[in-house]
């Protein structure tokens, strides 16, 4: 996470987007680099092995599309769809509107219907409406140079791409805990009853948005310094609500500290501190959780109501049926759990489970669940190797590799799939490279059958030897322990070879080898200087593209720091020329004598400064004029001797005009004369 790279292609110019890398950067404690590929060369870039969009560990590879830059052809934009698909790696397409244009909805149909599922499909139009871009096109940069949206447009841009970029990298949100009073509702239950409360706009978005969390497998717990009578008849009560205890895995409603209850809650659950985001309006709660569990993703709740809408924190991953299921997975794994404490002896309790493990092979297209299984297991994962979708997919595809898919149901319910084994054929042996295994399931004896069928697979294959390979990590010790007891030995970092008919005869005897048990361990307490993510700075201050391109330029500010002597820009036209160039290289001050360049100034910020000084003229501007111009007070000279010619062109042409009619009156008076 300490880096971000996006990979980005875009059939016009997006070179804008670079300027609010460095801001991003400070705001998210990390390195933001927009690494684009050559303006309008798509097809090209995607088809080339050394471009950026084939770079499979970008954070994220991005195209920018607009239909009038595939010519409104269908063929191009499924030529595109078909080279994207070429390259198995998943992309974030973003459908870009054109000035005027209709054809947006054609472009999303060819590509709905093309590309991969792994792709994901964004309208333009939705991120400008999220960040209130009400006039997103730049008519003069577009023709000058296809620069084709305002400053404003690409930083919406830029904060959707880097925000999607950061939620792929993150640890993914298992559980989101959250205050009550002042945070789901205004007021405070204990003094002012249900009927005083109110559930404005900011409350009911956040309700709605932790409604959706609960819906794709996020647990959602209370914690509230209250009489737990007293929340729950708001949530039985309260008309207005969204949220509902039917969406609540758990709920420590107390007078303790909230610190405690939380760790009980995630020592009971078995969540790990950084896939615990904790919510409340009280910055004292908030700095007393970030002591006492630092590994706790802390934000306080602001009362307007885009807060709930751009904390990046909520955003939920794409859910598979294991994560739509989860919160009632989490009630059973409790149920069992009290069973367990019960049970006489750890033999007797796993007896009574009737315990059913199934192991059946899997192929390319049917991999989301085992992918994600690659991304968030870690006590039980032998080599610790992460999968996307798209590269499990390329993995599985490869000749002799096999993939295998492990699901477990007992008395309680149905785990769902909770294991991945993958295997490759070397000659005479079968590398283990994959095997993952949810903690939910550890203890049981499914590494054991798991094993079993590694070496029953290695058997029917004529092999005589299996290689588990294995990397130490700091969290999955009990995958080193459980490989010890199958080698009896210690495993080494690499490969660690066991006989096919030995693993093929592996099980569990709780009573003679306890399997190893799966507990959340503390994350390790952030240093002094470890950046802290203000998410809600971001979720507050950093709402509307506007507002993102004042902060962005406010950052990267610098006063002037020429060797020339200031002069100060005479008022009118000279002084706007100045103010503009402040404002879009963020130097302070512009003198009338400065020059653009050496103030910092590249090309695509002369196309903004002939923007807005077009707009503020409200006439035509030859681009040209920028570059000859390096000066305030030349292009205010060059412009101004423009405007004069002009008014003598106009004025000269008036006179004759004059002239012409008093011509034709002269002998119109003399035809009516004649006439007479």
């Amino acid at each position: 996470m300490n880096r971000l790279t996006l990979a980005i292609g875009a059939s016009f110019t997006a070179d804008p987007l670079h300027d609010f890398a460095p801001f991003w950067s400070r705001i998210l404690g990390a390195s933001v680099e927009f690494s684009l590929t050559p303006a309008a060369n798509l097809y090209q870039s995607l088809l080339r092995p050394e471009s950026a969009l084939n770079d499979q560990r970008a954070a994220a590879r991005v195209l920018l599309v607009r239909w009038s830059d595939l010519g409104g052809a269908a063929d191009a934009a499924r030529d595109l769809a078909i080279a994207m698909n070429a390259t198995g790696l998943p992309f974030v397409v973003v459908l870009c509107p054109d000035r005027g244009e209709g054809q947006a909805p054609a472009l999303d149909a060819v590509f709905r219907s093309t590309l991969d599922e792994r792709c994901a499909i964004v309208d333009a139009a939705d991120i400008f409406d999220r960040y209130r871009v009400t006039e997103p096109f730049d008519a003069r940069a577009d023709v000058a140079v296809s620069v084709a949206f305002t400053p404003e447009a690409f930083a919406a841009l830029s904060a959707e791409l880097v925000r999607r970029a950061h939620a792929a990298r993150r640890t993914p949100l298992k559980l989101a805990a959250v205050d009550c009073d002042e945070t789901l509702w205004r007021g405070v239950v204990g003094e002012e009853g249900v009927k005083g409360l109110r559930i404005d706009e900011a409350a009911t978005a956040l309700q709605r948005r932790l409604k959706v969390l609960s819906e794709a497998g996020v647990a959602i717990a209370l914690l509230s310094k209250n009489n737990d009578d007293d929340v729950a008849s708001v949530f039985e009560q309260h008309t207005e609500m969204t949220l509902s205890l039917d969406h609540v895995l758990a709920r420590s409603v107390n007078w303790r500290d909230k610190a405690d209850n939380l760790a009980a809650i995630a020592q009971q659950f078995g969540f790990a501190e950084e896939s615990i985001v904790f919510l409340d309006d009280n910055p004292v709660e908030i700095a007393a959780m970030q002591a006492r569990m630092p590994g706790v993703i802390s934000a306080t709740v602001s009362p307007v109501s885009e807060f709930a809408e751009h904390l990046w924190l909520l955003d939920p991953a794409p859910a598979t049926e294991e994560d739509r299921n989860r919160r009632r997975m989490y009630r059973e794994d409790a149920a069992r759990k009290k069973e367990a404490n019960a049970a006489p002896t750890l033999k007797a309790f796993i007896e009574s489970l009737r315990l059913e493990v199934d192991i059946v092979g899997v192929d390319a297209g049917n991999i989301a669940r085992l992918a994600q299984l690659t991304q968030r297991t870690n006590q039980f994962n032998t080599t610790l190797r992460r999968f996307t979708q798209a590269e499990l997919s390329a993995w599985v595809a490869e000749p002799d590799h096999r993939l295998f898919a492990v699901s477990t149901k007992d008395r309680f319910g149905d785990y769902g799939v909770v294991g991945v084994i993958g295997l490759r054929r070397c000659a005479d042996q079968i590398s283990v490279d994959l095997f993952s295994l949810s903690c939910r399931a550890l203890g049981r004896g499914v590494e054991y059958q798991m094993a079993a069928h590694i070496g029953q697979t290695a058997k029917r294959a004529g092999v005589g030897e299996a290689s588990f390979a294995f990397a130490q990590g700091p969290r999955n010790e009990p995958a080193r322990q459980f490989l010890a007891v199958l080698l009896e030995s210690a495993p080494s970092d690499g490969g660690n070879l066991i006989a096919a008919g030995k693993l093929a005869a592996a099980t569990f005897d709780p009573s003679r080898a306890p399997a190893p048990s799966a507990q959340p361990k503390p994350a390790a307490r952030l240093s002094g200087d470890a950046p802290v993510v203000d998410w809600s700075y971001i979720a507050t201050e950093l709402t509307t593209g506007r507002a993102i391109v004042r902060a962005a330029r406010e950052e990267r500010r610098r006063p002037r720091s020429l060797e020339t002597t200031f002069v100060a820009p005479a008022r009118g036209l000279e002084s706007e020329i100045a103010r503009i160039w402040e404002d879009v290289l963020a130097v302070s001050p512009v003198g009338a004598e400065d020059s653009f360049a050496a103030l910092g100034g590249k090309s695509i910020d002369l196309v903004q400064v002939h923007s807005r000084l077009a707009a503020f003229l409200q006439r035509p501007l030859d681009l040209t004029l920028m570059f000859e111009c390096s000066t305030p007070a030349r292009l205010a000279r060059r412009l101004g001797d423009e405007d004069a010619r002009a008014e003598s062109s106009v004025g000269a042409r008036a006179n004759a005009m004059a002239h012409t009619r008093a011509q034709q009156s002269r002998r119109m008076k003399e035809m009516r004369e004649a006439l007479q």
